[in-house]
């Protein structure tokens, strides 16, 4: 359902998100879980487009949607 390739989030020369590969299948629950400062925010604003990665892949439903709008990757069912 969700999968996630290589993803990489930075802020100026800060790599807040480095190579985070993931997959959630269909009924899936998952926690992201670290310390302050571990890129649990920068992971999911990525995911939802409030933050544009550096690089990286995000696939809903076998649909790349790196590059939609985060509008768009909720009417597609990114949330819930």
């Amino acid at each position: 359902m969700l999968k996630v390739e290589k993803l990489v989030v930075r802020y100026g020369a800060v790599m807040a998100v480095r190579e985070l590969s993931l997959e959630v299948g269909e009924g899936e629950l998952v926690a992201l879980l670290g310390p302050n400062g571990a890129g649990k925010s920068s992971t999911i604003n990525a995911l939802t487009g409030l933050v544009t990665p550096a690089s990286g892949r995000i696939v809903l439903d076998g649909k790349d949607i790196s590059h939609v709008r985060t509008e768009d990757r909720i009417r597609a069912g990114l949330t819930s």
